[in-house]
């Protein structure tokens, strides 16, 4: 076991691999399983700011405003399942928005967690409700490859059907403990994890409380040392340039997809053989910010085709001011809605989901 202080444990690897991927923020609230993670972020505060909040909706919310605005990814620090059952309210909102969001859990010691201590949540199924993916550290090997693919699923916006990967094998876990061997010192395992919501930026790592102080394995000794993968922030990245040390953007070249080239031209044609007045473009994500010039791209194309910008009614951020192109908001109310969209023949969506009303009316 390490102590505080001397010897680098798994919780300085995992905070060091989040600065040198370039998150530079973590809103925590964290609580005795995160106090390693603590430690751990006060010797990188050089690197990583911490910020203490008062509840965990707040650490979510703060991440979420943070996400949108600045552009960045943010990371939370969140204690057990109440902590993240606090701070599922505005983790929603930022599955949504589509916000980069890396949250950090801590969990039981995987030898205590069978006995079924007062705190303990199936925070996985919590988890699931508004996370990209969910993924589990289960051994000391395992903490370099799981904040790996955290960072890298924060760039993901999957549009398939989501596959899961079973995480280890509860019986096993429970019959090493029963015969007086602890979970963590049954080898080197991969990190569970858990496709949930398709779409979702927000990402969850559990950690357990045995894993977080445990002494960094030797790095000499790790089959696959190659860098953090980095986040792309998408829709939050301006001009498609990074904003920290470790992020990138990835672009991919729609010349290089005839599939894509022949779809974009169908679009072009639609909207040019529409009545004047009679096309609307409804944007969302980095179709609604002006770095990167989308947003004026959208009103210039509008306004050479006499079409109407529209939006959602609540997106998740709107850039305005002198020299913006106007967007009309989709009202909210379903029946005003449907009154507005009728007016148009053609359609275009661009970085947003087909509309759907709020609730179903009578």
């Amino acid at each position: 076991m390490g102590t505080q202080g001397s010897a680098k444990t798994c919780s300085d690897v995992i905070i060091q691999q989040l600065c040198d991927a370039g998150l530079e923020v973590c809103f925590a609230n964290p609580g005795t399983t995160e106090m390693w993670l603590v430690a751990a972020l006060e010797k990188a505060s050089n690197h990583m700011r911490s910020i203490l909040c008062l509840h965990e909706s707040v650490v979510t919310g703060a991440c979420d405003g943070y996400a949108r605005i600045a552009g960045k990814p943010a990371a939370s620090l969140l204690h057990l399942g109440p902590g993240l059952g606090n701070g599922l309210c505005n983790l929603h909102n930022a599955r949504r928005a589509g916000s980069p969001i890396l949250v950090l859990v801590g969990d039981m010691s995987t030898w205590h967690k069978s006995a079924d201590p007062p705190l303990n949540q199936d925070m996985e199924s919590l988890a699931s409700t508004v996370s990209g993916q969910i993924i589990t550290v289960q051994s000391p090997d395992a903490v370099s490859a799981a904040v790996r693919q955290a960072v890298a699923a924060m760039q993901v916006r999957p549009t398939a059907a989501p596959a899961v990967s079973a995480p280890a094998d509860p019986a096993a876990a429970r019959s090493a403990a029963t015969n007086g061997v602890r979970p963590l010192d049954m080898g080197a395992q991969a990190a569970a994890a858990v496709t949930s919501c398709p779409g979702s930026r927000v990402v969850t790592l559990m950690v357990p409380h045995d894993v977080s102080w445990t002494d960094a394995p030797d790095q000499n000794k790790q089959p696959d040392q190659s860098p953090p993968a980095a986040v792309d922030v998408g829709a939050n990245a301006p001009n498609g340039n990074s904003r920290g040390p470790g992020l990138f953007t990835q672009h991919v070249r729609l010349a290089d997809s005839p599939a894509a080239c022949h779809f974009l031209k169908d679009c072009a044609a639609a909207l040019r053989g529409a009545p004047q007045g009679k096309a609307a473009l409804i944007l969302g994500g980095a179709a609604l910010l002006s770095q990167g010039g989308e947003l004026q791209r959208a009103g210039r194309i509008a306004s050479a085709l006499g079409a109407k910008l529209l939006c959602e009614p609540l997106p998740g951020r709107i850039d305005r001011g002198a020299g913006m192109p106007q967007v009309t908001r989709i009202p909210y109310f379903p029946q005003e809605a449907a009154i507005e969209l009728r007016k148009y023949e053609v359609v275009l969506l661009l970085d947003v989901r087909r509309p759907v009303a709020g609730f179903g009316y009578r």
